[in-house]
């Protein structure tokens, strides 16, 4: 964001986007900007490659307190629903497989 206006739709090899790799850093500033910049406008629940949304990025391993609070505030601050990926999965059933 401090060199220009990236393109939110831009993705890596994975499809990971801007918006997922500012969700992974837990960077509120940047990912609110993707969200609500009237020329950026990104989708909040923009899926990668595997259908993988930034929760479903998020709920990969063990939730930390931060990262429980960046999804909560964002869900409820964008009104978000929880979606499912390519393997029919949602971030909770994510969660719930690397919880054992």
């Amino acid at each position: 964001m401090e060199h220009g206006r990236p393109n939110p739709y831009t993705v890596d090899a994975k499809g990971k986007s801007p918006l997922h790799m500012a969700a992974v850093k837990l960077d509120s500033d940047t990912f609110e900007s993707f969200i609500e910049d009237d020329d950026l406008g990104c989708d909040p629940l923009l899926p990668d490659a595997d259908g993988n949304t930034w929760v479903h990025t998020l709920a990969l391993g063990t939730i930390t307190d931060r990262e429980y609070d960046f999804i909560k505030k964002n869900m409820l601050k964008y009104g978000l629903r929880l979606t499912r990926n390519k393997e029919n999965r949602t971030a909770l059933n994510t969660i719930k497989s690397y919880s054992g």
